[in-house]
């Protein structure tokens, strides 16, 4: 089954976890973190994002978006303070 998620203009588009992956990843470099520990943090989140996207597969990127916050809010609050500010910036 496919997992789409409804962007913010309305258009749908396949789930990529890269894409979480990728964002996270970032996020955790931007906090003057290690590549290691950055690496770790991304996969982390994306597996917890891969499986709650097996339970929503129609969802849209403010619910993704917030609960890959909530998910860092977890780890480091910092790590989703510059999440979120890298979403308001796109």
């Amino acid at each position: 089954m496919a997992h789409y998620i409804v962007k913010r203009k309305g258009h749908p588009q396949a789930y990529d976890e890269k894409k979480v992956y990728g964002s996270v990843y970032s996020a955790i470099l931007n906090c003057d973190y290690s590549e290691v520990v950055a690496e770790k943090g991304a996969e982390k989140i994306m597996k917890i994002v891969n499986s709650w996207i097996k339970k929503n597969p129609i969802t849209n990127s403010v619910e993704i978006a917030d609960k890959i916050e909530d998910e860092l809010n977890k780890i480091d609050p910092d790590f989703a303070v510059v999440y979120k500010y890298h979403l308001d910036l796109c």
